[in-house]
């Protein structure tokens, strides 16, 4: 299915004498990979709460991996068809700003299963009930529904095509078009294993664009504008390749990851002695620059720089540039998995 576009800006419109209606905060994100070069973008932007029953509502109730909606009038097994998969996403309380992927056939009329990397949703604070929690169900992209068979350019192997590389919590999944197949595959595959064409990609999460084409590669991306601030589930410890999930530039020191999370990991000195500390990593075109969080100057430092004076605070991560973030501990609950990022501007509802 083909994803809405949506105009670039919010508007508020007089509908009768008094009355006032406020359409959503719409925006457009434009993503330029060079030829014979490597981008990491992110998806931040949210696509339309479309389909039959309450796409939009409160939530009535929730277990472990679902939420209740008694009078939903969801069509069983809806929301799970591959091709054209759904997140639930809370708008409100203590779990707004969540994406939930709908996993399973098992929907029901008043019921839909999520994948809740690993984070029980009785235990993350969801209020239920006549004044419980809003959320909305919304399209999510696949490999196929965001890029097709020709957005980029394809080939009989992945060396020939350009690349779309998901981080994978360990090493990186390397797709393509395979022309000769006319599908999607991951670079791996063979003739008899299946098309990845409904592979979802995560708006929570980056990816990495090799652009193998003779020509600049141009994508304009289009949405709605968050309302809440994101909270995104990561790895502890390990490595994941987090979208700050808004479409405005941050700095490093306002993207808050050294405040908003538990536990994180500081060093007292400088160089490649940080490799204790957590690290912040924002690919920079050819190479990653590492951050981490100097105790004893009392900011950021890239891992290279050779004196405490260098602060790296004002840094500036574009607009849906991805960041990838090592965690060095284990957190002591699910909980401290989560991740709060900023919201740096405000829509009024």
């Amino acid at each position: 299915m083909k994803r809405p576009l949506l105009a670039c800006l919010a508007l508020a419109t007089t509908a009768f004498a008094g009355d006032v209606a406020y359409a959503p905060p719409l925006g457009g994100l434009t993503i330029s990979v060079p030829t014979g070069q490597t981008r990491a973008v992110s998806l931040p932007l949210v696509h339309a709460a479309v389909g039959a029953g309450a796409v939009v509502d409160r939530v009535g109730g929730v277990g472990a991996n679902f939420i209740d909606v008694p009078a939903a009038n969801w069509a069983p097994g809806a929301f799970s068809t591959p091709a054209n998969p759904y997140y639930l996403r809370l708008r409100s309380g203590a779990a707004a700003g969540r994406l939930l992927l709908v996993n399973s056939t098992a929907n029901t009329a008043s019921r839909v299963f999520v994948n809740n990397d690993g984070t029980d949703l009785t235990q993350v604070g969801v209020a239920t009930g006549p004044a419980g929690d809003t959320y909305e169900l919304v399209l999510a992209d696949t490999l196929r529904s965001l890029f097709g068979s020709t957005t980029l350019q394809g080939g009989p192997t992945a060396v020939s095509a350009d690349n779309v590389q998901v981080w994978g919590g360990a090493s990186w999944l390397v797709f393509y078009f395979n022309t000769t197949r006319q599908r999607w595959e991951l670079n791996t595959d063979t003739a008899t294993t299946p098309a990845r064409d409904n592979f979802v990609l995560r708006p929570d999460r980056g990816i990495m664009i090799a652009r193998r084409g003779a020509t600049d590669l141009t994508l304009r991306l289009t949405g709605r504008v968050p309302e809440v601030a994101p909270r995104h589930v990561h790895t502890r410890p390990g490595n994941s390749f987090l979208s700050d999930g808004l479409p405005v530039d941050l700095t490093l020191s306002g993207l808050g990851l050294r405040t908003r999370t538990t536990g994180w990991q500081e060093n007292t000195a400088f160089g490649t002695a940080a490799a204790t500390a957590d690290l912040i990593q924002v690919w920079g075109g050819a190479s990653w620059l590492i951050f981490y969080y100097n105790s004893t100057s009392g900011h950021w430092q890239l891992t290279s720089d050779t004196a405490t004076s260098a602060s790296r605070d004002g840094f500036t991560i574009p607009a849906g540039r991805p960041v990838m973030i090592r965690r060095m501990t284990v957190g002591a609950s699910a909980s401290e998995n989560v991740i709060n990022l900023p919201m740096p501007y405000l829509i009024r509802r």
